[in-house]
């Protein structure tokens, strides 16, 4: 089972599914109300593609997918990466050879594989279909994420913090198909809050009846200088400063590609 797939092309096109999901989301409302008609109970059987296996929720799990997809925005497409794609191969081959289920410890874990390819500060993560080899079938098996504690696989795909995706499909030794899903994001770069910055009453001088504050931000490729500057005027009429700066760091931009 597995020889006639072309998985690069498999690959190509559950991309372009993960992008139509997130860009126009009520285009699947129908695919996924056709899923009901092949439950019963918690029992999926579609003698169609040959597939019959025990489900944690049964049709409800589809019925609140139905809800999602029905409220969700829509949200920007993802870039393909081929960093992301080479990630995602690695584990694909992986699963063609020994057959599990769980990614291994050490070097398959998702920071491992990737740390070779990808330097840039971002945040990663990932998820894995079983069993399914047409890329509707995948995208569907995402959307719905039956036992799936809150619906991670899924939020992972309507989440605005990924940009990028690499897609891998092949055989899996004993789901017979696998396609893996890495996705990729910048940090949020952190709103700086100048009102942060003050001093306490104790800082200022004895003697000072009034003062003028000044905050300034000047913002670096990976860092923010924020001055702080007092001027107090003193019970004689004189002028005491008194300056202090601050740095803070900031994720560096990502040229993932």
């Amino acid at each position: 089972m597995g020889s006639n797939v072309d998985f690069e092309h498999l690959s190509d096109q559950v991309f372009v599914q993960i992008n139509l999901v997130r860009t126009q989301p009520r285009l699947f409302l129908s695919e996924l109300a056709q899923l009901k008609k092949y439950y019963s109970g918690n029992h999926f059987e579609n003698s169609e593609c040959e597939r019959s296996f025990y489900t944690e929720e049964g049709v409800s799990a589809v019925d609140e997918a139905i809800e999602f997809l029905s409220k969700v925005d829509p949200l920007p497409e993802l870039s393909r990466s081929v960093k992301l794609n080479q990630t995602a191969n690695v584990l694909v081959e992986q699963f063609k050879s020994f057959g599990v289920s769980d990614i291994p410890e050490g070097p398959m874990l998702l920071e491992n594989r990737a740390k070779e390819l990808i330097t840039e500060n971002g945040i990663l993560e990932e998820s894995i279909s079983f069993g399914w080899c047409t890329p509707k079938d995948i995208v569907l098996q995402f959307i719905v994420d039956d036992g799936e504690t809150g619906r991670v696989n899924r939020r992972k795909i309507f989440s605005e913090k990924f940009s990028k995706i690499g897609v891998a499909c092949g055989i899996h030794k004993m789901h017979h198909f696998c396609c893996v899903l890495d996705f990729f994001g910048t940090k949020e770069t952190p709103q700086v809050d100048l009102n942060n910055y003050q001093l306490s009453e104790q800082e200022y001088p004895d003697n000072a009846v009034s003062y003028n504050r000044r905050v300034s931000l000047t913002k670096h490729p990976d860092h923010a200088v924020v001055t702080m500057e007092y001027v107090f005027t003193l019970h004689d009429g004189q002028t005491v400063n008194n300056t202090q700066v601050f740095e803070t760091s900031l994720p560096l931009p990502s040229d993932l590609v």
